[in-house]
């Protein structure tokens, strides 16, 4: 609700006047700049529903509410109606019946006022319409539940964005909001704003640019979306296979040849790079080399036998002295070949060497003795003056017979070498024949504006030149390369896929020849041509693609960036670049993935399109003047579209767009909001040769942009912001990197505070903590303005007061040494908007951490949280610094009974027993002060203590320890015991020895002397009436300490930095590390008793760590008796077993 007093004139919150006008900090444009749109609607309490107000739970409590009002005038008409005759009326004023009777008529009046503003109420909204809402951003229109005509304004850089402007807005979860159009969006409000409902920009739509496959856009489609809506990527194939109206705005590469222009229509963090095909071409006169056989013999002699020739490698068979032309050219195409001649075109020459190719013959008679001379004709193959030469083996019979072989004509072949000129630049000159390897890496290195090179020679294995394979070179041993070539040289990169110029295209450069070529005839020589496009390509795929002039093109299945950099995809081209910046100056959308190819002439291979890249995310402003809800049931989503999966290539994903919230007063935040990247795509193939030549799996488009601006950021407990790249399905993502990276979070508060999730470091083993940044501004401050702020942290409301026994939390530091370095964690009974509202208080906060050159400690006092003067006075607790990129762990524990509590750092109690005042905590305060470093917060806990009230022992100022609470040392219970030692009574037994004479003598023998037999044993020495021992209280002494030297400790933290206390020495014991093992008992419940070995360590004996409990006495059971306790332990012990290469605990 908003502007109350029947909605004339502007709506104002009261910290804002009308001639300000202000722009909230971080927003683009002031809500009063534009004319206020939607209905204005009376409602209850002489109220009224200005703007964008569809929230149809306010609107039955708003009609019920007037709905009394109106019975309750209505009583009061018909008692006065009633009642005027004879009544008498208490007021002084209505005395006379005239008098009643006209204010019944003043009531009627307005009853009837009253009953229109109900029908109004009744009326508006969704009462009478579907609770839809439709914006589109192309022509800016608002249809549906209300119906509205926003503005087209422009950012800084140009970028149009579609505004619509309100007095406030309040949509609640039952209405239905679809987002289409190309521009970018902006809702901002005069008042309020309080989102509660889903609204979700499709990719490829608010903004967002399309996923790679098309070279460029139609003129007449700059707002056009390039697919269909309800068109997924991830189910392309199945949805669209032979439907060209999936995605009418498709301009693949076989629609250059109609002139349009090309250029990056994939957005700027998308892998778009600028296309060149190209096919270079070497020629020269043709010349078939002639070769001459010929035998001879004496002069009267007759030749017999045969002769055998042979070329690279190949023998012929044993030929005739008189073989005729026609056999002997059978003969050669035969055998020194390494194929028939049929089928010499389709023979795998991998492993095999050229042969002579196809051959003419002529013969004639030479002298009297029989011999011939044969001129072969090497018709086909490619002979330069050091190719190979037919030779011979002479197996002829006659006196004086012999073989020649000559060369009657030497065929031409191209000798020398070449240098391009491409962007600018010369290439280092090379051979004729330079290798399609070589040649990629000479382009590489010597153009260093190109980016990648791929090239296909013919005659690849350099076995070809017979003349007879379909890519071996011509017949004067001129080559072809094919060329693929990209650089970033004329890449025009719109911003925005409605900017003015997203049909330009950048000039286009060509390359050029430097000719050093040797293999002249007469006057003609060999020449080198240079040609746009494949359609003289010696392969048939490379021909199939038409690209007569460069294009720009997405592919490679990277992911698109934005936030960061998207992952990589299955080539060499880089990932999708970063950019925009954190505060989100400009109203960018996400930008496409790369189309699921490795080389843009797969593109042709297929009829439909394969692999297409996901669409980059849209991008969403709103602002309010006052402040922003998003409510629990909110999703606000700008995510970047998956991928298209493929057989055995897929698309990269698109990254996530831009969501910014800027709010003159508070953000508050309980709803979805999210710019995610979108996933990869799956390569389905697992045939890993064919799917390394064609491609693989698609990278993840990485996170967009989000910031939030505002005097105050409320981050509620089930609130999600989604930032993450998007994922791949690399088997081995650390060798590809395919996952896209994270986008980035910007928070604002006025005192420049920054606060973000940092997702690479976490305390415990965990990923992500709370990273703040201190702001950088000096004093002096004006306190009026900034008394009710918390801009040098966040500040975070319990929603209760609570009593917890134990606040713990860690900490991490970059650069602890910085002058005047102070960072506070600070416990607090009230939030800080309400403290500072009071005229007079004693303290702010119940406990304080200071975290700095020095940790401090300090408790009920009054901390300014954009000042920092008053830690100044805190009681240093650690004099050493903090450790620089690590962890720290500081435990408060409580005795809300004593108003006492401990506090320790790593586990070391430095406070012992102070007091405070207080009656409970409700909010935790952060804060980071101008002049500090980097502060990491992670794993703030708040609760019960888990610890059983155990504290190591305290050595006191005189070298003494103070006495432990320690439990009683008991031993074996009287019933346990057993009986006392006990004889048998003795016996006298006689015999006819005993009663000779000599044994009835006193001296000799005395009756019944000694004891008897033993009849039980007790190996109890000592007894009381508690048992084997009388029950007392043990000491520090009655643990066990075990010895670890610097070898067998594991990486402790070291307590203190300095080096004077760490120096090697201290009370004659090395700084090895000792272990004191001992029992707690620790009573909860009188009839229940509980407790565990608990460790203390140290390395001088004067500091002491708590290492926690060793054994839990629930742990224990009882062998003996089965008893099922409770049960406690006496007298642990632990030793090292070598044996083992264990510890080992009995007791």
């Amino acid at each position: 609700q908003s502007c109350r007093g029947g909605g004339t004139g502007r709506c104002l919150p009261a910290s804002i006047s009308e001639k300000d006008h202000n722009i909230p900090s971080g927003a683009h444009w002031s809500p009063f700049d534009f004319d206020a749109l939607g209905p204005s609607v009376p409602t209850f309490g002489n109220s009224w529903n200005n703007g964008l107000v569809l929230n149809k739970k306010a609107m039955d409590l708003d009609v019920q509410d007037q709905v009394d009002l109106i019975q309750e005038y209505e009583s009061l008409v018909a008692w006065m109606d009633r009642e005027f005759q004879h009544s008498v009326t208490g007021d002084a004023t209505l005395r006379s019946r005239e008098q009643i009777r006209e204010n019944i008529t003043n009531y009627t009046d307005t009853i009837l006022a009253e009953k229109n503003v109900l029908d109004a109420l009744n009326q508006s909204q969704c009462s009478n319409v579907q609770c839809n809402l439709l914006f589109n951003t192309s022509n800016a229109r608002l249809s549906g539940a209300v119906n509205a005509t926003g503005s087209i304004v422009t950012t800084s850089d140009g970028t149009e964005v579609a505004l619509w402007a309100f007095d406030s807005i309040d949509i609640d979860e039952h209405v239905n909001i679809t987002l289409t159009g190309q521009r970018a969006m902006s809702l901002v409000s005069r008042s309020s704003v309080r989102i509660n409902t889903t609204i979700i920009a499709i990719p490829g739509t608010l903004g967002g640019f399309p996923g790679g496959f098309s070279v460029a856009r139609r003129p007449n489609e700059r707002l056009v979306r390039v697919c269909n809506e309800g068109v997924d990527t991830r189910q392309f194939l199945d949805i669209c296979k032979g439907k060209l109206t999936c995605c009418p705005g498709d301009q693949p590469i076989g629609e250059l040849s109609k002139g349009i222009k090309s250029n990056n229509v994939n957005g700027p963090g998308s892998s778009s790079t600028r296309v060149y095909l190209m096919t270079i071409q070497t020629s020269a006169p043709v010349v078939n080399e002639i070769q001459s056989l010929t035998t001879s013999a004496n002069r009267g002699q007759t030749l017999s036998g045969g002769i055998r020739l042979h070329f690279n490698g190949y023998t012929t068979p044993l030929l005739s002295h008189d073989i005729t032309a026609s056999d002997l050219k059978r003969k050669i195409e035969d055998s020194l070949n390494p194929a028939k001649r049929n089928q010499l075109t389709s023979f795998d020459r991998t492993d095999s060497i050229a042969g002579i190719g196809i051959v003419d013959v002529t013969r004639e008679t030479l002298g009297t003795s029989g011999g011939y001379r044969w001129n072969i004709t090497f018709a086909s193959a490619v002979l330069g003056k050091d190719s190979a030469r037919l030779t011979a083996t002479n197996y002829l019979v006659s006196k004086g017979a012999k073989v020649d072989i000559e060369t009657v004509r030497h065929g031409n072949s191209i000798e020398g070498k070449f240098a391009l000129q491409f962007l600018g630049h010369d290439t280092r000159f090379m051979r004729h024949d330079v290798s399609a390897s070589e040649l990629e890496e000479i382009l590489l290195q010597d153009i260093p504006s190109l980016s990648t090179a791929d090239v296909l020679r013919s005659d690849p294995t350099g076995n070809c030149n017979d003349g007879h394979c379909a890519n071996g070179s011509d017949r004067s041993g001129g080559y072809t390369w094919t060329l693929t070539i990209t650089t970033h040289v004329g890449n025009v990169s719109p911003f925005s896929p409605t900017s003015m110029t997203f049909d330009s295209e950048g000039e286009i450069a060509n390359m050029t020849a430097l000719n050093q070529l040797i293999g002249c005839v007469d006057s003609q020589c060999p020449t080198i041509q240079i040609e746009m496009g494949h359609s003289k390509s010696h392969n048939s795929e490379m021909r199939s693609i038409f690209g007569k002039k460069p294009f720009s093109l997405a592919f490679g299945g990277t992911g698109g960036g934005h936030g960061g950099k998207g992952g990589s995809g299955f080539r060499d081209l880089p990932p999708g670049k970063a950019y925009g910046d954190k505060r989100i100056s400009n109203l960018y959308g996400g930008s496409g993935g790369g189309v699921g190819v490795k080389q843009p002439f797969q593109l042709g291979v297929f009829k439909d399109p394969r692999g297409r890249g996901g669409s980059g995310g849209g991008a969403i402003e709103i602002v309010a003047t006052s402040d922003i809800i998003i409510g629990s049931n909110a999703v606000i989503s700008c995510e970047g579209e998956p991928g298209a999966n493929g057989y055995m290539s897929a698309g990269g994903g698109g990254s996530g767009g831009t969501i910014l919230l800027a709010a003159g007063a508070s953000v508050q935040l309980d709803g979805k909001i999210s710019v995610t990247g979108g996933a990869g795509g799956r390569k389905k193939a697992n045939i890993p040769k064919k799917a390394k030549s064609f491609g693989g799996h698609g990278g993840g488009g990485a996170g967009g942009r989000m910031a939030l601006f505002s005097q105050s950021v409320i981050i509620g407990e089930i609130s999600t912001i989604s930032l993450d790249g998007g994922h791949c399905s690399a088997p081995d993502t650390a060798t590809q990197n395919c996952t896209g990276e994270d986008g980035t979070l910007f928070v604002e508060s006025e005192l420049d505070a920054e606060l973000t999730v940092d997702h690479k470091i976490g305390a415990e083993g965990t990923r992500r903590s709370l990273y703040l940044r201190p702001r950088m501004i000096s004093p002096p401050f004006n306190p009026k303005k900034r008394l009710a702020s918390t801009e040098s942290g966040p500040e975070y409301d319990l929603g209760t007061s609570v009593r917890p026994s134990r606040v713990s939390f860690y900490y991490r530091v970059d650069s602890p040494s910085k002058l005047g370095w102070d960072a506070t964690f600070e416990l607090r009974e009230s939030r800080w908007s309400y403290l500072s509202s009071k005229d007079s208080i004693d303290y702010t906060a119940l406990v304080g951490i200071v975290i700095g050159k020095e940790i401090r400690h300090g408790v009920n006092y009054i901390g300014v949280p954009f000042d920092d003067e008053h830690i100044k006075q805190f009681k240093s607790i650690k004099p050493s610094p903090a450790q620089a990129n690590g962890w720290t762990k500081v435990d408060i524990r409580f005795d809300w009974k004593d108003r006492t509590h401990d506090v320790y750092v790593d586990d070391v109690r430095l406070v012992k027993m102070s007091p405070f005042r207080g009656e409970s905590i409700r909010a935790i305060s952060l804060n980071n002060y101008f002049e500090g470093g980097d502060v990491w917060f992670d794993e703030i806990y708040i609760g019960e203590d888990t610890t059983m009230g155990f504290h190591c022992p305290i050595v006191l100022s005189n070298g003494t320890l103070q006495p432990m609470d320690r439990p009683l040392e008991r031993g074996w219970k009287m019933e346990d015991l057993g009986d006392t030692s006990s004889l048998r009574p003795m016996r006298r037994h006689e015999s006819h020895v005993s009663k000779r004479e000599m044994y009835q003598r006193e001296e000799f023998v005395v009756p019944m002397d000694g004891q008897g037999e033993n009849d039980f044993t007790s190996n109890v020495k000592f007894r009381s009436s508690d048992g084997d021992r009388i029950h007392d209280k043990g000491e520090f002494l009655a643990g066990s300490l075990l010895r670890l030297s610097n070898t067998q400790s594991s990486a402790k933290r070291e307590y203190s930095n300095s080096k004077s206390e760490m120096s090697g020495v201290k009370f004659g014991m090395h700084p090895d590390t000792f272990i004191w093992y001992g029992e707690h008992d620790h009573f909860v419940d009188p009839r229940q008793v509980s407790g565990a070995v608990v460790a203390c360590s140290t390395q001088d004996f004067v500091t002491w760590r708590n290492e926690g409990a060793m054994l839990h006495y629930t742990n224990l059971t009882d062998m003996v008796h089965g008893s099922n306790g409770p049960l406690h332990v006496e007298k642990p012990k632990v030793l090292y077993n070598n044996a083992t290469q264990k510890y080992v605990m009995w007791m």
